[in-house]
């Protein structure tokens, strides 16, 4: 891992799975594969972390300073991947990969250093001609293709979700939602309250949909005596659901429907991560697996002909829109190919990879609802809503929200990218199924591999997108 600087935030994330990992499980430390991490920066006072990377043992820190003192390394980070060239080849040899967070100069940079230190390698080994070394440097440019250049753009996307540009759209870019309703799970805390204020601030009627009645009380109280607009004509209301419980969520969905004539918005927001090992829903699904993805599915179903009347009696096209909440963690720990569905039934101990497995569900589930509801007037997104201070991070160890906090923003920024994916003109149904960014705009470069998964094998994809929604199909038949 080579960090110029600014890009050290992705490798703490890295830093912090892993060392949580080895917390949980020691026996790692026995297989656990060597890392390293180059950090560039003036002195080690300007370096955030320098105690934390230092000492979690899980990584090979090396520092290069530009205004270092005594024997310290001076020079930039480059001049130290080569001093410690041996130290890097050793990893590169064995089949590591080279991830580079920071300019377009410090890329083109590593390519060029990695490719002398493989030539030197090959050059010390053995005497060989000219077309050899040809031949040699043709091998390096096919190998470091695939484990620098894919690895490059997956870290640069990973630094503009820790460093997002500013919002584009906020609260007084809304319009008028007077006469408009809406559903937002989990609005009574995070990202959803702020959601729910902003939606019921522009004058719409916002369901807040939860399992704790006393908490979304609450909020709704709250947020009515926060008010400073003169838009006010919607409700506040509250709709009692567990999306871990498909009676629960079924129920909801007929309240819902004896209740209200039109549904504009459903904002699959709420979701849990981490819980402890061994905690299942209701039905007996993974905890994780069973809130993030098949309750949103369920839920949606349910509502989807409301959804459909209501779009075909929009005066403007694309305004009716379905959102599933996504995260970073998709992009970067989510196994090759996206998920395998035959292993969901049987959930790993690692509940770190078991959240990935679900938030990439949630992907799927936003492709699968605008192929299916994109014709019939729907848009349907997913969107990772920034790395955010919300009770989402309760279930870790205490070390780990001390690590990350300062990458942290508040939940509001997390409610701009859901008013983005929400109301933003942008977004058409051209978009159906994209992944937004914080804080609103389209991600630049999705992992192709999961793309490739959405598509059916008759399209030339893996087609795991179907075999979910046949998953997803089975576990509420009994219910729906």
């Amino acid at each position: 891992m080579i960090s110029d600087g600014v890009g050290i935030a992705p490798f703490v994330g890295f830093v912090m799975h892993r060392a949580e990992q080895l917390r949980r499980r020691p026996a790692l430390w026995d297989i656990i594969a060597p890392a390293l991490l180059f950090v560039g920066c003036h002195s080690l006072d300007d370096s955030v972390y320098v105690s934390e990377l230092g000492s979690s043992g899980v990584v090979d820190v090396r520092y290069s300073l530009s205004r270092g003192a005594g024997n310290e390394f001076k020079g930039d980070v480059l001049d130290r991947v080569w001093a410690d060239g041996q130290d890097v080849m050793k990893l590169w040899n064995i089949g590591a990969k080279v991830y580079i967070c920071g300019s377009q100069s410090a890329c083109i940079g590593t390519e060029d250093v990695m490719r002398k230190l493989v030539m030197e390698g090959m050059a010390r080994s053995e005497t060989k001609t000219d077309g050899k070394f040809q031949a040699c440097s043709d091998d390096f440019k096919a190998s470091s293709d695939s484990r620098r250049y894919e690895d490059q753009f997956n870290m640069g996307s990973a630094i503009s979700m820790f460093f997002p540009p500013s919002p584009t759209f906020v609260e007084t870019d809304v319009p008028n939602q007077a006469g408009r309703v809406f559903i937002v799970t989990g609005g009574y805390s995070g990202v959803g309250f702020e959601l729910s204020r902003m939606i019921w601030q522009r004058g719409g009627t916002v369901y807040i949909a939860g399992r704790d009645e006393a908490k979304a009380r609450d909020a709704i109280s709250a947020i009515e005596k926060d008010t400073t607009t003169d838009l006010i004509v919607g409700g506040l209301r509250f709709l009692k659901v567990a999306l871990d419980d498909f009676v629960s969520i079924k129920a909801a969905a007929e309240k819902f429907l004896a209740e209200e004539e039109r549904l504009d918005g459903l904002f699959n927001n709420a979701g849990v991560s981490n819980p402890p090992a061994g905690w299942v829903s209701a039905q007996g699904h993974e905890m994780q697996l069973a809130t993030n993805c098949l309750g949103p599915y369920f839920l949606t179903k349910l509502l989807s002909p409301l959804l459909i009347s209501t779009a075909r009696a929009a005066e403007t096209n694309g305004t009716v829109r379905v959102l599933f909440t996504t995260s970073i963690a998709t992009q970067l720990g989510a196994p090759d190919g996206g998920i395998d569905v035959n292993k969901l039934l049987t959930p790993t101990n690692d509940q770190q990879v078991n959240y990935a497995l679900s938030k990439t569900c949630n992907w799927f589930l936003a492709d699968h609802f605008a192929k299916e509801m994109g014709p019939r007037g729907i848009v349907s997104l997913v969107l990772n809503p920034g790395n955010l201070k919300t009770p989402l991070l309760r279930h870790f160890h205490w070390g780990i929200g001390a690590l990350v906090s300062p990458l942290l923003y508040h939940p509001r920024f997390g409610a701009y990218t859901n008013l983005w994916a929400g109301f933003s003109p942008d977004v058409t149904f051209e978009d159906g199924g994209r992944w937004v960014e914080p804080w609103g705009r389209f991600h630049p470069n999705p992992r192709a591999d999961i793309i490739n998964a959405m598509k059916t094998k008759e399209e030339g994809g893996t087609g795991q997108e179907a075999a979910l929604i046949e998953f997803c199909e089975r576990a509420i038949s009994d219910y729906f």
